[in-house]
């Protein structure tokens, strides 16, 4: 008996080029959350106590994107296209197609803005 998985399109909302997917819908509804139940910690006087206010919170917030966003993308490259980085660096972006090298050049901008400034 094989096991059935469930087949769904993976893409929530379409809007022309732009593909919005479930797994983004969902990072965005986690740090939803984060905002919403830091106001609430935030305004308790425990937290006050340690230095933490609403400033520190969203700093903390885009710590946190900035995190998944970069650590999604190293390991998208590091665990699913390993084996044709190792092979040519510098080619890897040119031999995974034009989305590949728009998503490497985003990559390559976001990490010299996060360096720079």
């Amino acid at each position: 008996m094989a096991l059935m998985h469930p087949q769904f399109d993976p893409v929530a909302l379409s809007l022309g080029p732009v593909a919005i997917h479930w797994y983004g819908l969902m990072y965005l509804a986690a740090f939803a959350q984060f905002l919403l139940l830091g106001r609430l910690r935030v305004k308790q006087a425990h937290w006050q106590s340690l230095g933490m206010n609403y400033q520190a919170l969203e700093d903390l917030l885009f710590k946190g994107v900035l995190g998944v966003i970069v650590g999604g993308r190293l390991g998208y490259v590091l665990f699913l296209h390993a084996r044709a980085l190792s092979q040519s660096p510098a080619g890897y972006s040119q031999s995974m197609g034009r989305r590949y090298v728009f998503s490497w050049w985003f990559f390559r901008g976001l990490s010299c803005f996060v360096v720079g400034g």
